[in-house]
């Protein structure tokens, strides 16, 4: 997936983008460093979670609105993705997340993307965990490069 361009809705297009996939999404992750975010002067407003499901029967997006609801989401900077299962185990292929049903539950590994504005993959993180301060890092070398670029412009 590195250095591939990703389709997103025009809305979100223009913004950083942090992504995590599991079946009920890293929402305590995004959660902090939104708060993080949020509590930073001068604080980049260029960026977007993506948490995406791979369990659409399950995950409806109703379900998933209540999931961000609970967590205090802010949409514009905050969606819970699903869709047919086909696109979402492509999406988990290109991003190397590997997931199996094993009962009623997902057997599952961590994968945390941090995509720039310009659609390119910038960071992986390959495991799970307290990763909050490492992907704002991530997020904030992101934000600099595309606001100079914006600047030079």
């Amino acid at each position: 997936m590195k250095n591939e361009t990703l389709s997103v809705r025009p809305e979100v297009a223009t913004k950083q983008r942090y992504a995590a996939a599991a079946k009920a999404p890293e929402a305590a992750l995004c959660h902090e460093a939104s708060q993080k975010l949020s509590a930073m002067p001068d604080a980049p407003t260029n960026w977007h979670f993506l948490s995406v499901t791979f369990d659409p029967e399950f995950d409806t997006p109703a379900v998933l609105k209540s999931y961000g609801e609970r967590y205090h989401y802010a949409p514009a900077h905050w969606s819970f993705l699903t869709g047919p299962p086909d696109k979402i185990a492509e999406l988990a292929r290109q991003s190397d997340v590997k997931f199996e049903r094993e009962g009623s539950l997902f057997n599952h590994n961590f994968r945390t993307l941090i995509i720039s504005a310009n659609g390119k993959l910038q960071t992986v993180f390959p495991i799970g965990g307290d990763l909050s301060d490492a992907i704002l890092g991530e997020m904030l070398k992101a934000a600099a490069v595309t606001n100079l670029a914006s600047f030079v412009e």
